[in-house]
């Protein structure tokens, strides 16, 4: 079904581990951990597809490892499709990061194009 997504991170530097839908719009997606480096998640790739025209969603990232966030500097996911297909970045008002213990947690909205 449409709006129904599908995540991979199968392709290279995709690192995306368990994803889990939590509701109708919201999922929680796990970063593996960085290449040689057991303890850092410092970033991400994937891709999502069978989204619909104009959904919204959530993506929360709940095991960033970045001691000071990059995304509390200012800078944002980059982000683009088959509509956009130069990467750009996600506005800020979309980009949340959050301190839970060690781990720096990442929330995204995202809107389909």
């Amino acid at each position: 079904m449409r709006g129904d997504l599908s995540f991979t991170g199968d392709f290279e530097c995709g690192n995306i581990g368990p994803v889990e839908r939590v509701s109708l719009w919201e999922w929680v997606i796990m970063v593996r951990p960085d290449s040689h480096n057991e303890r850092q998640r410092l970033w991400f790739d994937f891709k999502v597809s069978n989204t619909e025209a104009g959904q919204r969603v959530l993506f929360t990232l709940p095991n960033m490892s970045k001691g000071k966030s990059m995304y509390r500097e200012g800078f944002t996911p980059l982000v683009r499709s088959l509509k956009r297909p130069t990467w750009q970045r996600m506005p800020s008002d979309q980009v949340c990061a959050h301190i839970l213990g060690v781990l720096h947690t990442a929330d995204f909205i995202a809107r389909a194009f």
